[in-house]
């Protein structure tokens, strides 16, 4: 072991009042030095030296060395230095050679910069609407994920273009899924891109496509709270993680999925009957086939297209790669007035029809009325 103090902390420790002091967006980190000693070890931190080495140079014991280093790795300090590149080709270190340069601040003495973009290779994700899902679908393309499938069952039309920005006006009648596929290709060779051109109408029409993927996003309006329900009760019997997204007139939501570990979306349904009457009102009058279309009129505009696959695209990289948590919870609004993000749980029910004790396996959702019940009852929060 050859320990490296990252370049990027160097250019910003600073060593006064007999405090080192390195502050970043990342890591903001005061550690007392009253004899300059621990100064002097991390700038002998060059990646030249082993342990006994440092020790050496450093007039200190080697339990000494190993504790230094085992704090500043805890803290993401030090980089590897492992030289594996993953199996990644000349073309392809070439190609994401600014991935790298993000990852450098993120890889540990563990993982280096290159097992990030390799975990991004070897990934598959699913993603369910290509409307704004195609310029999520760009970012992963972008990115480098190594298998997107996407699945549309619409045609391009005029009203698409103010912020699917993939399309162009000689896309117009073309299927989306054709559309998106020579774009991506054309955008990155290296990768696999699949299309489905298929309407989801229930959880049995999305389990063939999920059931071989790493990570499902349900980016799906149409027809509102049953689609997210299709692929919930999907992702949840092939155990699954799902993104699902979208825009309102003042704010983008997104929340992750991920099978009996996270509540689901009937659990977030469940809660926002009990909270919110209008979300009772709004989801009883679907149920009863009483829906008023002027409800549902989409808001999407570009720059918020934008904003939110951009969110969404850099959860699902952590998700897959691992280089930084998560949003601590689950659901997560952005107020698309003064850009701030927050953060709500998302708690599993136990009565829960899709996730809870009395699920069904490979069954479809209740319907719609029996779900509006469940939610105005008593519920027990596991």
């Amino acid at each position: 072991m050859r320990p490296k103090l990252k370049d990027f902390y160097r250019n910003h420790m600073q060593a006064a009042d007999q405090v080192i002091r390195i502050q970043t967006d990342l890591v903001r980190l005061e550690i007392p030095d009253p004899n300059g000693i621990i100064y002097r070890f991390m700038n002998q931190l060059t990646g030249l030296y082993t342990i006994e080495e440092l020790a050496e140079l450093c007039n200190l014991t080697e339990e000494d060395v190993k504790r230094g280093v085992s704090m500043l790795h805890n803290h993401k300090l030090l980089e590897s230095d492992a030289t594996d590149t993953y199996g990644l080709t000349q073309r392809e270190l070439q190609r994401y050679r600014n991935n790298f340069t993000f990852y450098s601040v993120h890889e540990s003495m563990l993982e280096n910069r290159y097992l990030f973009q390799e975990r991004l290779k070897h990934s598959s994700v699913a993603i369910l609407g290509l409307g704004g899902g195609g310029l999520l679908a760009t970012w992963l393309a972008a990115m480098g994920v190594g298998k997107i499938v996407g699945v549309d069952h619409d045609r391009v039309e005029l009203n698409n273009l103010n912020r699917q920005i993939l399309f162009t006006e000689d896309d117009i009648g073309k299927h989306k899924t054709d559309v998106i596929r020579e774009r991506l290709q054309a955008m990155n060779r290296d990768i696999d891109v699949q299309v489905v051109n298929r309407q989801i109408d229930s959880a049995h029409s999305v389990k063939d496509i999920i059931k071989d993927v790493d990570v499902v996003v349900c980016v799906i309006d149409t027809p509102p709270v049953q689609a997210s329900r299709y692929v919930n009760s999907a992702c949840i019997q092939y155990r699954k993680p799902v993104f699902h997204a979208g825009l309102r007139h003042g704010s983008g939501f997104m929340y992750r999925v991920v099978p009996f570990e996270t509540g689901c979306t009937d659990c977030l349904c469940m809660q926002s009957i009990r909270r919110n009457s209008k979300v009772f009102d709004t989801i009883k009058s679907i149920s009863n086939g009483e829906l008023d279309s002027h409800l549902f009129l989409n808001p999407s505009f570009a720059p918020n297209v934008s904003l939110l696959t951009s969110v969404l695209a850099s959860e699902i990289a952590k998700y897959i790669t691992k280089y930084s948590p998560m949003f601590p919870l689950p659901y997560t609004k952005i107020n698309l007035q003064d850009m701030r993000l927050t953060h709500e749980e998302i708690s599993r029910i136990e009565d829960c029809p899709s996730c809870g004790r009395s699920r069904v396996i490979g069954a479809e959702p209740v319907p719609l009325d029996a779900l509006v019940k469940l939610g105005t009852e008593k519920m027990t929060v596991k």
